[in-house]
């Protein structure tokens, strides 16, 4: 599967999409709604990361569809998107059409994420 879908986290707050090599709209729809999947499986906020570093180019753009779809259907426990990669036409894309922040590797990803976190337990946070 050119995206893999995986917990960047022990707590389940940060769900990453690894996009690797050759892919297709198809294949992020897929994607997108097994994300979701397992984003309506937790009741605490969930930021997903968009990691295109190992992505060939974005296929040709016929993407406005499934963006809309990704915002028309996005879970209400998600609350930030982040495009990761050093292709300034694919963040573009994510920034414009998903609203997404931008940054050129995971590291800056995981800081920016951290700096907005709330507390996965509210217990924890009294």
């Amino acid at each position: 599967m050119p995206i893999e879908i995986i917990w960047d986290n022990d707590h389940h707050t940060i769900l990453r999409l690894d996009f690797e090599g050759s892919w297709a709209w198809k294949d992020y729809d897929h994607a997108i709604e097994e994300a979701y999947h397992r984003v309506q499986e937790v009741t605490h906020t969930v930021d997903v990361m968009l990691n295109l570093l190992y992505s060939d180019p974005v296929p040709p753009l016929k993407s406005l569809k499934s963006f809309q779809r990704t915002l028309s259907q996005k879970p209400a426990n998600v609350r930030t998107f982040v495009a990761v990669s050093n292709d300034t036409f694919a963040c573009g894309l994510c920034v414009s059409f998903l609203k997404a922040l931008a940054v050129s590797t995971l590291e800056q990803a995981r800081a920016l994420l951290a700096n907005r976190a709330e507390p996965v337990d509210s217990e924890a946070a009294a």
